[in-house]
């Protein structure tokens, strides 16, 4: 990557020397230097001629006959001329130039801007003779004559030759007198350049303040409340209310030790290969450096460092090749401690430092914070909802009479169906019927593989026991079907369900009775009606059937059974008030959910190219295998096995009976008893019930969040506390652990160089898209182009303000909003998955104030938004009283998962998700000559963002080093005096009027310099 930048930077510069770029001192001159020349080369061509024995200059022609002038390119204020012979030779001398600086030509779309840069530069010598004719500005009689008599015709083998000077004066003098007055009136144009370098130089003490500003990052702590976190829909919980909650399910946060490494990876081939040997040389060298107390930033700097690598005792990641001892180590060092020795890695030997360690035990508050706080939430949200359900009832129970049915269920529980084992032909007949589902493809010998039979035998036995119970279920339904719709009982087929009840009345819709069995029926019976007969239908685990045998007309029904309507009651009332809000809202103020200026926009693409027409090498497939390892490896697995318990209905209640159950399982396990016939007579999964709720091997990512967070904690042979997800409760016991493991290339080549290709294609697009906008300069151009490279063209209405539907969009779309119709997008953008994009905005059509249909979801986002806004500022107010009492902003950042660190710079777009870029600025970087209102150390008022509220603390302030400071200088002052210069300039060509006469040149515009 350095040295891509590197190759971009000399480009730019070589480019900008054969522009003939007037912000270098050389540039200026040369022009000016260039007419001297010009302006004395005639009179030369007549001495040389008269110092000739018995030659005598020619005589004028008569006016008829002389030569018409040379063709121009351009003229200056109606006279001065630029010749079409000297502007090409300008041009061959900078294209030259640039071939030697950079061995290479200048790519043939940057050519037209490379003429019309030579151009600009003579049009500007002319400009400064004329100007400085204008202010009298000329050298004196002696320099005109000194600067003649520094010509190489008067100074044969480096003397001044005296009297050919004379013999010249005395036979021309007329010639000698013009040529003195033109090289007069260049030096008149040097003297102006000279005299505008000093009026423009901008003064340095105000450079330096502007560099040492731009450069300066100010380090910030903030303890941000998200504006997203905050619905309003239910009371937040207070600051002790997090603490209390986390202090009484303290256990459910127990954590394994952890440590975070930072590594150096130097890559080494593997013995026998002698430069093993010096690879470990150099690593052992490196360790005793860094443990002698040489910067871990120069190492990481020379060698490349991964930091932030987090550990766990039984979990190390796929590059790590150390041994037991070495990893205990880890856990055994004091943070910041380089390991004494290297650490084998996948591609070689890894130096180790070690950065923080955190022993086992429960997480701290700043970890599961977060966590603590939706769970709350969510709490607060169910009673909330209980309580106006609770009420609606007893305000309706009357109105909600409705026609209710008695009935008789049975439910078969597919996984509990006792089934006799198969013999082992069968199963070798079941495994050769389903051998697809056990082979595979070995690319070492690009031959399909099946799995042998022994092998998979478990999971053979599995399947196919799994599949007779789902026939044998089946059967005894169909038989309690067909004995129920003749009007009898099949007492032995009964005795085999799961579930048989007689229950009622119940309402339609309503839960038939507690289970996940009753609330199928419940919701089958809202399909079928309050009709009697005899029916048939499946739930999660098998199947059930049901004999309405009684209708019950106009019955009341308990609030359980009420709850599916008093909930929809709830929403629409909810829905009703907050339409009404919002329409209040929009009357008051129509304009101000005007979606604002609609900008039209074009959109060039620049597609990516297929990954099979992306050239690619085997070093570049290697290379980019080993700088990206971690993603070709085979993750981390655990296998593990659980008992689940889910809730048996709905409610607060059904949650606490469940949670007890696990309880009482988990003291059952603790205390001794088989974990497996645990689970195969209590669990509620059906899939691991007959297998002892055994889950096989997963990786991250598989399960839901808190089994996963609780499996990958634990050891081998542990056992988990009680585990809440959204299926009930769970009680987990990891039995085998598999660290990640890196793949070797041979297995993976496809992938990586599918995955190299992809950013190869991407980087390729950015650079077509690059050359095409230095390329162009109109939006016209712009269009030709396209329709003659073939590429997509697509127009686009954005509203002004109106955020962006995807991340990469939003600062484009900010972007467009601020260039004028007719003018080419500054710059190119990319689409993920597409190419790289070039835009020109078209047209802006002005807003209008919207109707109520149109602004009605705007305006109901609005009005829930304000009830947000209502709970983020008491949240603030909350936390300023605890302030006042003394809490620290540490303390309460704990509360809110930590604070956050940010590093602003200025002119930044502020905190993540949050904004305020322009008020972060006046807070730690000032304007102009007035410092920031927040001193190093000091934390600011809540901030009022977009996004949210946030506390900020300025932690630090971090300066620049010398070396960039002086760049940034340099930079800054040429960027001022271009600018200026080319104010000077613009006002020059106004008093001196301009014409190109070369329609190519006129139709190649240059770019303004920015504004400083």
């Amino acid at each position: 990557m350095k040295r891509a930048r590197d190759g971009q930077a000399r480009h730019r510069r070589a480019t900008r020397s054969l522009e003939g770029d007037p912000s270098t001192v050389n540039a200026r001159y040369r022009s000016i230097a260039a007419a001297t020349a010009a302006a004395s080369s005639a009179v030369l061509v007549v001495l040389a001629t008269a110092q000739t024995p018995g030659a005598r200059p020619p005589a004028s022609p008569p006016a008829a006959a002389r030569p018409a002038p040379p063709p121009a390119v351009a003229t200056v204020g109606g006279t001065a001329r630029i010749s079409r012979d000297e502007f090409e030779a300008r041009v061959r001398e900078g294209l030259a130039d640039y071939r030697q600086r950079l061995g290479a030509d200048v790519p043939e779309n940057l050519r037209p801007v490379v003429r019309r840069q030579i151009l600009e530069s003579l049009v500007r010598r002319e400009l400064l003779v004329l100007e400085a004719a204008r202010r009298g500005l000329q050298g004196s009689q002696a320099e005109g004559e000194a600067l003649l008599r520094q010509s190489p015709f008067f100074n044969p083998g480096g003397r001044f030759d005296e009297a050919r000077w004379a013999q010249a004066r005395a036979a021309n003098p007329q010639m000698i007198e013009q040529a003195v007055n033109d090289l007069r009136r260049q030096l008149g144009a040097r003297m102006l350049n000279e005299r505008l370098d000093r009026e423009i130089a901008p003064r340095e003490d105000e450079v330096r303040a502007s560099a040492t500003r731009a450069l300066t990052r100010a380090g910030l702590d903030v303890l941000a409340l998200r504006r997203a976190d905050f619905s309003g829909a239910a009371p937040e919980p207070s600051e002790p209310e997090v603490v209390e909650a986390y202090r009484a399910r303290a256990e459910e946060f127990r954590r394994p030790a952890r440590a975070v490494l930072s590594v150096v990876a130097l890559d080494a081939p593997e013995p026998p290969d002698p430069a093993a040997e010096r690879a470990r040389q150099r690593a052992d060298s490196l360790v005793r450096a860094l443990r002698a107390g040489g910067a871990w930033a120069a190492a990481a700097d020379s060698f490349g460092a991964r930091s932030g690598v987090v550990v766990t005792p039984d979990n190390f990641p796929g590059f790590w090749r150390g041994d037991a001892r070495q990893s205990r180590a880890v856990f055994e060092a004091d943070a910041g401690t380089v390991l004494a020795e290297p650490v084998r890695g996948a591609t070689g030997w890894l130096v180790v430092r070690v950065d923080e360690v955190r022993p086992s035990g429960i997480a701290p508050l700043r970890d599961v914070a977060r966590e603590v706080r939706a769970r709350l939430r969510q709490e607060a949200r169910e009673q909330l909802e209980e309580r106006a359900l609770r009420a609606l009832f007893a305000r309706v129970a009357d109105s909600l009479r409705t026609t209710a049915v008695r009935l008789r269920y049975v439910a078969l529980d597919t996984s509990r169906v006792r089934v006799p084992e198969l013999p082992p032909a069968e199963l070798e007949r079941w495994y050769r019927g389903h051998l697809a589902d056990y082979s595979s493809f070995d690319p070492a010998t690009a031959s399909i593989r099946a799995r042998p039979f022994e092998e998979v035998r478990d999971d053979v036995r599995r399947r196919a026991l799994a599949e007779r119970r789902v026939r044998a279920a089946r059967a005894t339904l169909e038989s309690i079907e067909r004995a129920w719709r003749a009007g009898r009982r099949d007492a032995a087929r009964e005795r085999q369900a799961t579930v048989l009840r007689e229950v009622g009345p119940v309402v339609p819709g309503a839960p038939a009775d507690t289970g996940l069995a009753g609330a199928a029926v419940g919701d089958s019976l809202a399909l079928w009606g309050a009709t009697p007969g005899v029916r048939t239908g499946a739930w999660a685990r098998g199947g059930f059937v049901v004999h309405v045998h009684e209708v019950v007309a106009n019955f009341v029904p308990s609030f359980e059974q009420a709850r599916p309507m008093l909930r929809a009651r709830h929403a629409a009332a909810v829905a009703a008030e907050e339409e009404r809000g919002a329409r209040a809202l929009f009357d008051a103020a129509p304009a101000r959910f005007a979606r604002g200026d609609q900008v039209h926009f074009t959109r060039v693409l620049v597609p990516l190219r297929e990954a099979a027409d992306v050239p690619l090498t085997r070093d570049e497939v290697e290379r980019y295998h080993r700088a990206h390892i971690d993603r070709y490896s085979a993750p981390e697995e655990v296998r593990a096995r659980h008992i689940l318990v889910s809730p048996d209905g709905e409610g607060p209640e059904a949650d606490a009976r469940a949670r007890a159950e696990a309880e009482s399982l988990l003291a059952r396990v603790r205390a001794g008893e088989d974990f497996g016939a645990l689970a195969r007579q209590h669990t509620d999964d059906p899939a691991t019930r007959d297998v002892g709720g055994d889950l096989g091997f997963f990786g991250r990512g598989a399960m839901l969040d808190a089994f996963e967070r609780a499996v990958f904690a634990l050891r081998p042979g542990e056992v988990s506390d009680v585990v809440r997800t959204e299926v009930g409760y769970h009680i987990i016991q990891l039995t085998e652990h598999r660290p990640a493991v890196a793949q070797p290339l041979a297995t993976m080549w496809t992938n990586v160089g599918s995955d190299l290709a992809a950013e190869k294609a991407d980087s390729l697009a950015r650079r077509t898209a690059d050359s095409l906008y230095r390329a162009v300069r109109t939006p016209a151009q712009l269009r030709a182009a396209a329709r003659t490279l073939g590429l997509e063209v697509e127009s686009f209405v954005h509203n002004v303000g109106e955020r962006a539907a995807t991340q990469d969009m939003r600062p484009v779309l900010e972007r467009i909003e601020s260039v004028a119709p007719g003018r080419l997008y500054p710059g190119v953008f990319s689409l993920r998955g597409m190419g790289t994009a070039l835009a020109i905005v078209d047209s802006v059509t002005p807003a209008r104030a919207p109707s109520w249909n149109e602004a009605r979801a705007r305006a109901i986002e609005a009005y829930r938004a304000g009830a947000g806004g209502r709970a983020l500022e008491a949240k603030a107010a909350e936390l300023d009283s605890l302030r006042r009492a003394g809490w620290s902003l540490d303390s309460l950042g704990a509360l809110w998962g930590g604070l956050t660190t940010h590093t602003h710079a200025p002119g930044g777009s502020g905190l993540p998700g949050l904004g305020g870029g322009g008020q972060l600025d006046s807070l730690v970087a000032g304007s102009g000559e007035r410092p920031g209102a927040l001193a190093v150390g000091a934390t600011s008022g809540w901030l009022r963002l977009d996004g949210g509220m946030a506390l900020v603390r300025y932690r630090e302030r971090i300066e620049p080093n010398a070396t960039q400071l002086a760049s940034r200088i340099e930079s800054e002052r040429e960027a001022i005096m271009n600018r200026r210069r080319w104010e000077f300039f613009e006002d020059l060509k106004k008093r001196f009027p301009v014409r190109i006469l070369d329609a190519a040149l006129r139709e190649t515009s240059l770019p303004e310099p920015p504004r400083r």
